[in-house]
Parts: C-alpha cells; sequence; structure tokens
C-alpha cells in the first residue's frame, strides 16, 4: 500500500465493518474495509469524506448468492433497482440494490426439497394430457426442475 503511493484515509461512521458473535460476550468487532488514495487525489478532492453506513451490528445481513447469476431475473432486478433514481448517489443506489436483490433473494431461497417435489408433482399430473398447450407446459416445468437440480448442486 505504501509502496504504490496509496493513504488509508479512514472514514466516519462505526469504525468497525465486521464482527463475529451475537453478543456482547465473545465478540470480535475489525474493520476490514478501507478507502485508499492517492496524494494526488486528496489535492484535487480535499473535503472528500468516506462514510461507512454501517452503525454497528445488524441483524439481517445481505450475502449475494452465486446461483443468482444463473439466473436471467437477477440482472434484470440489479438494473432495474440501480435506475429506478437516476439521480442517487452511487451509495444510495448500492443500497437500493441490496434491498432489491434481499427481497428478491428471500424467495429464491434454498428450499430445494419443498420446491423440487412441487415440480414433480406438477409434471406428474401432466403426464397423462397429450394436447400441445400441456405438453409445452411440461416441457417448461421440466426444464425449470433441471435447472432448479442444477441449483441445489451450486448451492
Amino acid at each position: 500500500m505504501f509502496n504504490c503511493g496509496l493513504k488509508d484515509v479512514g472514514a466516519m461512521g462505526y469504525k468497525f465493518t465486521w464482527h463475529r458473535g451475537r453478543n456482547e460476550v465473545g465478540r470480535i468487532e475489525e474493520r476490514l474495509d478501507r478507502a485508499l488514495c492517492s496524494t494526488e487525489w486528496i489535492e484535487l478532492f480535499p473535503d472528500a469524506i468516506v462514510e461507512n453506513n454501517a452503525s454497528g451490528p445488524t441483524i439481517k445481513q445481505f450475502r449475494f448468492s452465486n446461483v443468482w447469476l444463473a439466473k436471467k431475473k437477477c440482472v434484470e432486478v440489479v438494473d432495474s433497482a440501480w435506475s429506478s433514481n437516476p439521480v442517487r448517489n452511487i451509495a444510495d443506489k448500492l443500497v437500493g440494490v441490496k434491498e432489491a436483490l434481499m427481497y428478491w433473494g428471500c424467495k429464491q431461497g434454498p428450499n430445494f426439497k419443498n420446491r423440487i417435489e412441487g415440480l414433480r408433482k406438477q409434471m406428474s399430473s401432466l403426464q397423462q394430457f397429450t394436447d400441445n398447450s400441456r405438453l409445452m407446459e411440461y416441457n417448461n416445468l421440466f426444464q425449470e426442475y433441471q435447472d432448479l437440480l442444477k441449483e441445489e448442486e451450486t448451492y
């Protein structure tokens, strides 16, 4: 960091960005995130402030699931949240994306057993029919079933 001529500019707000443990006894808190910049950058932006949005321990943490990357809807959720208010600053946009992904992601939860069983029942009920619309519906469900099995394997 110093060899590259970068400085840690610090941050305002709650000083820790990571914690382990839920209660006071044995709780560990550390500052993991850093904001680095050059002396030239500081001279260009002398009034710049880095603000840590964390306000201390939170109950529900956001965790991005790599499984979501395989879903087309994930990109739509991010795009929609990002462009919902073009005037907002980047920090606000990131919070909006996080909230949208949390809302969407909770519906994508890893309840694989029930979701797989539900698709099997739906496909089973359609197997007795031979008309094109139900055959197409069965094929769509089968594709969703295959995707869900891959997702479960990835998870």
